[in-house]
């Protein structure tokens, strides 16, 4: 039985991230958001799935 996780916003993302200790000391705030705008693995992982069924 699959349990689907909700998708979470990136300031959403950057707030758990906070509640789990990590703190923005190398990227700031506004860097890690940027990244997590512009980077994913979506696609990457899409492709191996498609290639796995």
């Amino acid at each position: 039985m699959s349990v689907l996780k909700e998708k979470l916003t990136i300031d959403e993302q950057i707030l758990h991230m906070q509640k789990l200790g990590i703190a923005f000391e190398l990227y700031t705030e506004q860097k890690a958001k940027y990244f997590l705008a512009n980077n994913n693995y979506f696609f990457k992982i899409k492709s191996y799935a498609k290639k796995l069924r």
